[in-house]
């Protein structure tokens, strides 16, 4: 019984997933992931993630509302599939999710691995980045 329940708990979060919002952009793949990188302008924080990730699920909401506010107009967030992009997750030494690089200048700074509160997140993004905590 309790196999019963905990596979149709599985199922339940699996299949009401929140996908990205607006401002969180879902990596597709369409250039080249360095280059993008490279280029931007802005911090870039990376939530790799699984679908069949459980915490993967329950830490999106998380990143989606921080992107919402006004770090989303400073930070450029994006969510990465680390299966469809194993790649990516192989050179940037994704080993367990969900996990969060930070990149500015082009660089990898930081990561970060697990679950946080809002609050954490958004502390870390103020310390990495070196933002106020006037900024967001």
């Amino acid at each position: 019984m309790k196999k019963l329940i905990l596979i149709a708990l599985s199922c339940f979060i699996l299949c009401n997933a929140r996908m990205p919002g607006p401002h969180v952009r879902e990596w597709d793949g369409t250039e080249s992931f360095s280059k993008f990188i490279k280029k931007s302008e802005q911090p870039i924080v990376v939530k790799c993630h699984a679908k069949w990730c459980a915490p993967c699920h329950r830490f999106a909401p998380i990143v989606q509302e921080v992107a919402e506010g006004k770090a989303g107009e400073l930070i450029t967030f994006i969510s990465l599939d680390i299966d469809k992009f194993s790649d990516i997750a192989i050179k940037y030494k994704v080993e367990r999710i969900p996990t969060v690089l930070y990149f500015f200048h082009g660089k990898l700074i930081d990561r970060t691995g697990g679950i946080t509160s809002s609050e954490n997140f958004k502390n870390k993004l103020r310390k990495v980045f070196r933002f106020q905590p006037t900024d967001f």
